[in-house]
């Protein structure tokens, strides 16, 4: 077993002697000789010869001398070669029947593993830059609807953004002192997205510091390899401006409408890459008209016009 196993396996005695190694180890470190020819070699020396593989020859040198002086265990330490490979080691002292029998190496090829996880790390710090620099509010959730991540324009403070983490939607309102039935509502939303599997979009309109705003929300479900929903992201936009936009526009139209009534004119509004010509109700009363008896096109209004009057009516 010893002989077959994966990891390289190095068992010292007291004197730092080879007392047993594995294939595994001769092939890890490149050593030409047979595990049966390195047996009662000094370790110390062998130390010596393989430590031009390592990135840093000296840390790796110091760590096992530490290790062996002072006989305390090591677990999973990492290693870095020249040639791109990681290794990840274990060290732990032997005794037999209290007295010291010598020191005991594991050494394991964690360089995929360690790729892996660089990799995963440089993009989740990729995709955490992208999101924190988005304009837009953007936060995850897990099943239990509790923040996973908030970016910069959710919550700008980084100090209650680490807060977040962990919490709801309505330990958060209660921190900042609004309705807790607004984070309720997300909650709720979120949970219904994570069961059906299907996105949502809602409008909040709330009081903040006397002010009222309008959030335009959409939360999305996250999906596994298997297809299981496990997480939900949420994406809000600022929409109090162009909502406070919105209403002054439409209040002053409503202001224009009576003040033309008031007048007793009638409108119309040409567009000029259709050709759509929509006529007010006046309007078309003044024509003598009913409301559909003139298709909205500016073909159907020109048939209508007196030949004499068309060219200059037309070319206004």
């Amino acid at each position: 077993m010893f002989e077959h196993l994966k990891s390289g396996q190095l068992v010292e005695d007291a004197d730092r002697r080879v007392a047993l190694v594995n294939p595994a180890f001769c092939e890890m470190f490149e050593i030409p000789a047979t595990p049966e020819q390195l047996v009662g070699s000094d370790c110390a020396a062998a130390a010596e010869g393989v430590k031009s593989l390592f990135i840093d020859p000296g840390a790796f040198l110091a760590s096992t001398l530490r290790a062996v002086h002072t006989r305390e265990p090591i677990h999973a330490e990492r290693l870095a070669l020249l040639d791109g490979r990681v290794l990840e080691r274990d060290y732990t002292a032997a005794w037999a029947d209290g007295v010291f029998a010598g020191h005991i190496w594991t050494y394991r090829d964690v360089t995929a593993t360690h790729h892996a996880l660089y990799e995963n790390a440089r993009l989740r710090s990729f995709y955490e830059q992208v999101l924190g620099s988005m304009p837009a509010q953007v936060a995850v959730f897990d099943t239990e609807c509790r923040f996973l991540y908030v970016n910069h324009a959710s919550i700008a403070d980084p100090e209650v953004r680490a807060w977040a983490i962990g919490r709801t939607n309505e330990d958060y309102c209660v921190y900042r002192g609004v309705p807790v039935a607004i984070g309720e509502a997300r909650s709720a939303t979120i949970r219904a997205v994570i069961e059906s599997g299907k996105a949502d979009y809602f409008e909040e309109t709330f009081e903040r510091h006397g002010e009222r705003r309008v959030i335009e929300r959409s939360v999305a479900p996250i999906f596994d390899t298997e297809g299981r929903v496990v997480q939900a992201i949420g994406f809000g936009r600022d929409f109090t401006v162009m909502r406070r936009a919105q209403e002054a526009l439409a209040e002053s139209e409503e202001r224009l409408r009576l003040a033309l009534q008031g007048a007793n004119l009638g409108t119309w509004d040409l567009d000029l890459r259709t050709d759509e010509l929509s006529l007010s109700a006046r309007s078309l009363e003044l024509f003598g008209y009913a409301t559909g008896d003139i298709a909205p096109t500016l073909e159907a209004w020109s048939a209508l016009l007196h030949p004499e009057d068309a060219p200059s009516t037309l070319a206004t």
